[in-house]
Formats: structure tokens, C-alpha cells, sequence
């Protein structure tokens, strides 16, 4: 049997993987750099940070835990030779927007959750040279609960 967490990231690779603009290049803690033919990704990283536990729940079946599950996704594309910066930050922009919609929307995801809440989005330049990468790292906790003696 899994554990909560493998169902979680399983659930969030699927829900954004197809997305209009990153297509099905969604990995899992792939730490590699993207080949170009790959690029828009998505990586999906869970409890890159640590778990925390929220709540102790007494019910009659034992103490259910509620636990935050950091979830951490990076998106990445670089600049193609016709775009400007700002286009490049617009297309990060969009495809953030696209994942955001994705996790909140997700029936799949919100049946082995109780909720998910982004917390932080930081956006960087990587490299340099003609054509940079632009990386956007979005921090989400999601929430869940889980019987401790089967997690």
C-alpha cells in the first residue's frame, strides 16, 4: 500500500500534465536541465520541504493526523530568438495561470485532499547568454488527513 503522499504527487503530476502550453513535459524531481525540445516543462517536487503536521483528530477508528504536504512546481521555458524578455515573463505568466487552474479544478486531486493553497510564486532569470531560461517557482501546501496507523 502507498503512502498519502505517492497518491498526492501522483494526482498533481496528472492534473497538470496536457496543460495547453507545457503539454505532457511534466517531471517528477527531475533536478537535469530541460533538453530544448522539452521546454515548456513543469517539474513536480513533494515535500521538498518538510511535512508538518497540523492537527491530532480523536475519532472512533484511531487519531487521524492533518498534515500540510509542501508541494513545490517549477516551471521552465527559454527565450526563443524572436521573443523579448517581456514576452518571455508573459508566457511563464501563462502557463503559472494554466497550473493554478489545474490544481484547484482537479476532482482526481481534491478527493485525496482537503485543500490546496499556493503560497508563493518567485520568478528568475537563469544564465545568460542571447536566449536565457526563465525558471517560476511555485511553493503550494497541500492539505490532508491521514489515519497514522495507515498513511
Amino acid at each position: 500500500m502507498a503512502h498519502s503522499r505517492t497518491g498526492i504527487r501522483t494526482k498533481t503530476i496528472t492534473a497538470v500534465t496536457g496543460l495547453t502550453l507545457t503539454g505532457s513535459n511534466v517531471f517528477d524531481w527531475n533536478l537535469n536541465a530541460q533538453a530544448e525540445n522539452k521546454l515548456p516543462s513543469l517539474t513536480v517536487m513533494v515535500a521538498r520541504s518538510p511535512e508538518q503536521i497540523s492537527d491530532d483528530i480523536d475519532n472512533e477508528l484511531g487519531v487521524l493526523e492533518v498534515r500540510d504536504l509542501p508541494i513545490t512546481i517549477e516551471v521552465r521555458e527559454v527565450q526563443a530568438a524572436t521573443d523579448s524578455h517581456a514576452d518571455l515573463l508573459t508566457a511563464i505568466d501563462d502557463i503559472c495561470e494554466d497550473v493554478e487552474i489545474a490544481l484547484t479544478g482537479n476532482a482526481a486531486l481534491a478527493a485525496a485532499i482537503i485543500d490546496i493553497t499556493l503560497m508563493t510564486t518567485e520568478i528568475e532569470m537563469v544564465g545568460g547568454g542571447e536566449y536565457p531560461m526563465v525558471v517560476a517557482t511555485q511553493e503550494w501546501i497541500a492539505r490532508y488527513s491521514v489515519d497514522r496507523t495507515a498513511p
